[in-house]
């Protein structure tokens, strides 16, 4: 929805200063290591986080999304009782040991594949 509200050129709502960190992963590196989980042996009930394991904050995907778009959006940043906890990435150290896991596709190569293949994001970028 961010991406499309970009795209769309609608306004971006950034909670508090958007420095808070995410960490970012597409869609067919969770697959990938989904499929590798059901097969994998050992490790049954593991709880295994998946992501790419970089921080990145709000901030900064607006601005990987804006490259992308090939246009500066409209952020907004509203004042929050909270943005959510202020850094979040993910340790891969089971997902590496268990199941081999590597993401393949960084944030900005996620963002154009992203672009690319969803019909909803194509509607977004015809109608701006």
């Amino acid at each position: 929805q961010f991406m499309q509200q970009a795209l769309g050129g609608g306004s971006l709502v950034i909670y508090e200063d958007g420095k808070q960190t995410r960490d970012f992963v597409y869609i067919d590196d969770v697959v990938e290591a989904l499929v590798t989980a059901a097969t994998a042996r050992g490790s049954d009930r593991q709880v295994i986080n998946v992501g790419l394991g970089r921080e990145t904050t709000v901030n900064d995907l607006v601005h990987a999304i804006e490259r992308i778009a090939g246009h500066e959006t409209h952020a907004l940043h509203v004042a929050s009782q909270s943005a959510g906890v202020s850094r979040l990435v993910a340790d891969l150290t089971l997902a590496r040991r268990w199941l081999n896991y590597e993401p393949k596709v960084d944030l900005e190569t996620g963002l154009r594949l992203l672009l690319e293949r969803d019909p909803q994001l194509q509607v977004a970028v015809r109608g701006r």
